[in-house]
């Protein structure tokens, strides 16, 4: 897949980098083979925020800090997902500089992001600067992540992307980003919706 079109009409579509990510049809899925492997797209950038991944690792690919999803190429802001880094799960969201920190969460409890399960990924900041991240997989609701930087979890700069990395080993199957924060009834069917169309 050479372009990841923009379905907000917006024409913010991902222009492929290189050919490290290739297309695996019988999972419906960009297969990121390599960390190398990337999209650029106009920069935008973001306050109040809303950002949707369905994604999985793949058997054998390691969850590590090479996991960047969105990126500031040049810059300093991106989203990461990392496991068992020092011994401590983890998920990072970095603004301006300033790491927010997040252990994910399985059924009420935290957990290691695990190869071979598909998960939905939820990155929110509302209007007054506050970060959370949730995730659930096919058998849980959306679950809040544990702040691991609780003193530390507003700031008011805008987060500025403009690169859509995927991450290393990681198959990928939806992302969506809205411009404020989705709460209550439609959180929960945006979850149910990004499950049933991606198994």
């Amino acid at each position: 897949i050479n372009t990841i079109i923009d379905k907000s009409g917006r024409g913010l579509n991902g222009t492929k980098v290189n050919d490290a990510s290739i297309y695996d049809a019988a999972e419906g899925a960009i297969d990121f083979t390599t960390g190398a492997a990337s999209y650029t797209f106009t920069e935008s950038t973001f306050g109040e925020v809303s950002i949707w991944f369905r994604a999985k690792f793949k058997t054998g690919a390691a969850i590590d800090n090479g996991d960047i999803l969105l990126v500031d190429e040049g810059g300093s802001d991106f989203l990461k997902v990392q496991s068992n880094v020092g011994g401590s799960e983890e998920i990072r969201w970095k603004v301006h500089g300033d790491n927010k920190k997040f252990h994910p969460m399985h059924n009420g409890a935290e957990a290691a992001i695990v190869a071979d399960t598909k998960y939905n990924f939820v990155f929110e900041r509302n209007a007054s600067g506050v970060f959370k991240a949730q995730m659930s997989n096919g058998t849980s609701s959306l679950t809040e992540c544990t702040k691991i930087a609780a003193g530390d979890l507003t700031v008011d700069d805008v987060f500025t992307v403009d690169k859509f990395k995927g991450g290393n080993g990681m198959l990928f199957y939806e992302l969506l980003i809205f411009n404020n924060v989705i709460t209550g009834d439609d959180a929960t069917y945006l979850d149910e919706y990004l499950k049933s169309e991606n198994g």
